[in-house]
């Protein structure tokens, strides 16, 4: 019996994102140089698209063609996402940290309760922008049975969830900009960060010990271009299939990276972002869009038999236009995805191939 897994890369419900939403955070202040207010991302991209009104999208509005997608992809056995924002109304940045987001609870609950997220890992390089409050405030509103990779302590944070037979880690590494400081200690709230080999280890028995079918990683690792893979994103994410995961689901770099089958395990090197507030940035030296096809929005449905092993995955492309709002993507779009990924995931032990106008098939060579 085989089950369908949805992944999907950061969710990014913060800044402009949280402004086009039904419950925006009143103080939305920033200390960017280029936008210090979260409104002048929504101007941007509303100067982009030739939009006059500032919009108000419902949840289900802004996740637009992802639903019916989602819905056609049914029955879906779990959904795991990266929610890579703080979840606070506090007002105390991270010091000398210069992008740092934020939403309000309200939205954020509305978007993940349309999405029906199963899992939503916060092991990653935001959730403590605005402090250990900002992150107590997170947990707070997060329902605790729903995430992982943080916590009040380092055995909340780096403590699986299991849902059925299945069990989700949430783990983050230092090369995805998170500080070394975010670590959640014995009496110190924090995240599931593995700074060496002793944190890996200890994840790595974790693992072992926990006796389900089924065990999944999400791990926020690399930086945030470029398809070369990390020597030490790779050296982890087989340690930790070696160790009993089944499917390594990675996430922190703006746009989609390649993939691999290790041991007829599969792992996701990079999903890209589901959902951002960059559809009005202009392509620079800083924020190479075009080169990484950054403006490509991507669903995972992969598929695994009853051992665990990967059968094959289908993935759903996407765009963001009109303020944000998800749209399915056109076949030149799709196009381009498959061209910037194919090689890659051939070298991974993939084989890929256009399935419809805005789905990507992929199975084992």
């Amino acid at each position: 019996m085989t089950k369908q897994f949805f992944f999907a890369g950061d969710l990014m419900l913060a800044r402009g994102v949280d402004q086009v939403l039904p419950n925006p955070l009143r103080n939305a202040s920033l200390r960017e140089s280029c936008c210090p207010h979260a409104n002048d991302y929504v101007r941007l991209a509303m100067k982009k698209c030739a939009i006059q009104r500032k919009p108000t999208w419902t949840a289900k509005e802004l996740l637009g063609d992802l639903l019916p997608a989602l819905r056609s992809r049914e029955p879906i056995d779990l959904s795991v996402v990266n929610l890579e924002t703080s979840v606070t109304t506090n007002d105390e940045f991270w010091p000398r940290k210069g992008v740092c987001y934020r939403a309000s609870k309200e939205n954020c609950l509305d978007v993940l309760a349309t999405l029906r997220v199963d899992v939503l890992t916060l092991a990653n390089n935001h959730t403590l922008d605005f402090g250990i409050k900002g992150l107590i405030d997170t947990l707070d509103a997060i329902d605790s049975a729903s995430r992982v990779g943080a916590g009040r302590n380092d055995l909340q944070a780096f403590e699986p969830k299991i849902v059925a037979d299945t069990a989700v880690f949430g783990l983050c590494l230092e090369n995805s900009g998170v500080p070394v400081s975010w670590q959640a200690r014995r009496n110190a709230a924090g995240l599931a960060l593995i700074l060496d080999e002793h944190d890996l280890n200890r994840v790595a028995r974790e693992i072992e010990r926990t006796d389900v079918p089924i065990k999944i990683v999400s791990l926020h690792a690399g930086g945030n271009w470029g398809y070369s893979i990390e020597p030490e994103m790779r050296m982890v994410c087989r340690r930790l299939i070696d160790a009993g995961a089944h499917f390594v689901h990675g996430h922190s770099s703006h746009h989609a990276r390649s993939a691999e089958l290790y041991k007829r395990r599969l792992i996701l090197f990079g999903c890209g972002e589901l959902l951002n507030d960059y559809e009005g940035i202009g392509d620079h030296a800083g924020f190479p869009s075009k080169t990484y096809n950054a403006d490509l929005r991507y669903a995972y449905f992969p598929t695994l038999n009853d051992t665990g092993e990967f059968t094959e995955m289908k993935i759903d492309v996407f765009t963001q236009a009109n303020c944000f709002r998800l749209e399915r993507a056109t076949i030149d779009a799709t196009q381009r995805a498959f061209r910037s990924l194919v090689a890659d995931y051939r070298r991974g032990g993939l084989a890929m191939s256009m399935k419809a106008p805005n789905t990507l098939l992929v199975k084992p060579l």
